[in-house]
């Protein structure tokens, strides 16, 4: 059952009484226990509708509704009970210890003063562990790298106590490891903690092989829900950037660049992953793949590569050939 729902839900801006819509008729779902990622390039608007689902914007048209509760009809106490939120702007939070930035997710519960009883540090506590963050509870936010602020505001939201958490952006300023970590750990929030977890992202690879589900905003402005493998499978996933220099790997489940060829080669290797690097090769060095062509490329292994029956001894070897050729 959907925990959080849309309803012909209209998002964008009015400006003296005229309205720009940037997406329409909007029915979408967030459900308790599953990690949704909302896809889309700059500007397809993934801010404002993260924005309007959260009541921080009005929708033009429809309702946004928790628990089949308008949100707009909830006080903001009431909504900060039911929502976390992280967002991807940098925490200006740097004189504050992480136990004391985190402390303050409670401040639905304890009220203006913000005293803290021992169950909401024993709440404060388990946020800290639950995010991988405790053992830098007592620095300050300011000595925290990147990744570490970025869970210890996922703390923050875990120390709500809300059934739904929402992420803008929340691995754009990430390095690669901490992105995965920071992905890993959604997923695991999502699943072990029963949440509803939605996040937008540019990190497509990552997106679509930890989220459950998908919001998929195409190129002409156009959202679709599913199953993450059945959006990848119906080409919702292609549609999402309009760029003749970019096409959707399936394989990878990335996108990848689109490079000119002067050349075709026939491969045929069984080894997938070797045959993954050899078609990066070749179209790095503007040689398409084609079955029938008259550049032969047999590979058995990364050692024994034949070209039109030269047998070379490495992928680099392989590369520097087709170089000579073109």
């Amino acid at each position: 059952m959907s925990y959080l729902s849309t309803n012909n839900l209209s998002i964008g801006y009015t400006q003296k009484s005229h309205e720009t819509v940037i997406l329409e008729n909007l029915n979408l779902n967030l459900h308790r226990g599953s990690l949704v990622a909302l896809l889309g390039a700059n500007g397809a608007g993934k801010s404002t509708l993260l924005r309007t689902i959260t009541a921080v914007q009005t929708p033009l048209h429809g309702s946004v509704e928790i628990a089949g509760v308008d949100i707009f009809k909830l006080t903001q106490r009431e909504r900060s009970r039911l929502i976390g939120i992280v967002n991807t702007d940098r925490v200006m939070a740097g004189a504050l210890t992480v136990n004391e930035m985190v402390a303050l997710g409670r401040q639905p519960y304890t009220g203006f003063l913000g005293r803290l009883s021992t169950h909401d540090k024993d709440i404060v506590e388990q946020a800290l562990a639950d995010a991988g963050i405790a053992h830098k509870s007592n620095c300050y936010v300011s000595q925290l790298s990147d990744g570490e602020r970025q869970k210890a505001m996922i703390a923050k939201a875990l120390a709500q106590k809300t059934p739904i958490i929402i992420l803008d952006e929340p691995t754009a300023f990430l390095d690669v490891a901490s992105r995965f970590e920071t992905m890993r750990l959604l997923h695991d929030l999502a699943h072990n903690a029963n949440k509803a977890i939605l996040l937008s992202s540019h990190d497509i690879s990552q997106s679509l092989l930890l989220a459950d589900y998908v919001w998929a905003i195409s190129s002409d402005k156009q959202l679709t829900e599913g199953n993450t493998e059945d959006l990848i499978l119906n080409g919702s996933i292609d549609r999402l950037f309009d760029s003749q220099a970019l096409r959707f790997n399936r394989l990878t489940s990335d996108f990848e660049t689109v490079l000119p060829h002067s050349a075709t080669a026939s491969l045929h290797c069984n080894d997938a992953q070797l045959h993954h690097c050899i078609s990066n090769a070749l179209i790095r060095n503007g040689v398409a793949i084609e079955g029938n062509a008259s550049l032969q490329i047999v590979a058995s292994d990364a050692a024994h590569i034949s070209l039109n029956g030269k047998m070379l001894h490495s992928v680099g070897e392989l590369a520097s050939e087709i170089r000579k050729l073109k």
